[in-house]
């Protein structure tokens, strides 16, 4: 209970009478029956209505064999949970980078196909999610009422509030701090958390989301030319250098200086085993529907925002008041 008002305190979303609704259960995702006793399985099988399955480890780093237990064997045990007991409702949330792959490059990319193309994957993470949208697809064929939903790059709320250790964040900080950056064709698809928030619940509300994938992302994708031209205009100094030079100087880095230390391993040369993020920074992005997505939110209200200007320079007042930057 702690650690879930310690969160919500910090988006600034706690007020105490959220307490009476909350009932935290200790488990662990990568233990059979999420390791919980029989009674309190059972409790849970009996009781619970509908499931929102969010729970992974979001690392860039570690590889497959280290996620697969969290990331997949805590789907395969929260399916099992909701095929236990009463019948359950199940919404999975998967990423949009279960398409990031060099097949799926420059195509229209629509919400209700599950991704075949596997090969290539730049990112373990993006990998274990994509298999968990095969364990929930043949969950669904056998009877589950399921959905899916792929956010974008989720970056901070409108007010500014930001996970500081994403690698959109570290990208922004790591230029200031250099006071460069690559001119390269990377494309983000920055989609604020609490767009996302809002609109996943209002889905999930609707019996009609049921048997289908929602691509959570902000249409308006921003080029890496774009979100650093944001940054200047805030006041701060980036010249665009080469690539080489702009990975070398992260090379040459330590922590304490630069904020992208810590993934320059992704920037690597690319090999058989290692596809890396080198091949984002260069040719076309591909396109994803979101159809499906406002169908459903349909007069709701909840769309979401363009990261521009304003809201570029709410994180960077931010990450200001955590000593991020200067």
């Amino acid at each position: 209970m702690e650690r879930l008002k310690k969160n919500l305190k910090h988006y600034r979303l706690w007020n105490d009478g959220m307490e009476h609704y909350l009932q935290p259960v200790v488990g662990n995702l990568s233990e059979p029956k999420l390791g919980l006793d029989a009674d309190t399985w059972n409790t849970l099988a009996e009781e619970v209505e509908v499931i929102y399955h969010s729970g992974a480890i979001l690392n860039f780093i570690f590889p497959y064999e280290y996620l697969k237990t969290t990331n997949m064997d805590g789907t395969v045990e929260t399916l099992r949970l909701a095929g236990e007991g009463r019948v359950k409702y199940y919404h999975y949330v998967s990423s949009y980078s279960v398409f990031d792959t060099p097949g799926n490059r420059g195509k229209r990319l629509r919400e209700d196909d599950i991704p075949e193309n596997w090969r290539g994957f730049s990112l373990s993470y993006s990998e274990t999610k994509w298999v968990s949208e095969h364990l929930v697809d043949l969950a669904r064929k056998r009877g589950l009422k399921a959905a899916i939903y792929r956010p974008g790059d989720i970056t901070g709320a409108a007010n500014g509030i930001y996970e500081l250790n994403d690698m959109v964040s570290r990208i922004m900080v790591s230029a200031i701090q250099m006071e460069g950056m690559s001119l390269a064709k990377y494309q983000f698809h920055m989609t604020p958390v609490d767009y996302v928030a809002k609109a996943l619940v209002y889905i999930s509300l609707k019996e009609e989301c049921f048997g289908h994938a929602f691509n959570l992302i902000n249409p308006k994708g921003q080029s890496l030319l774009s979100v650093m031209n944001c940054i200047r205009s805030c006041g701060y100094r980036i010249r665009y250098i080469p690539f080489i030079v702009w990975k070398n100087r992260i090379k040459q880095s330590d922590a304490s200086q630069n904020a992208m230390v810590l993934l320059e391993c992704l920037f690597e040369t690319t090999t058989e085993t290692n596809t890396n993020l080198l091949w984002h920074f260069f040719g076309k992005d591909s396109v994803y529907e979101t159809g499906n997505t406002d169908l459903l939110l349909g007069q709701s209200g909840i769309r979401c925002p363009e990261v521009g200007r304003k809201m570029i320079a709410a994180y960077l007042a931010y990450f200001r008041s955590k000593n991020y930057i200067q």
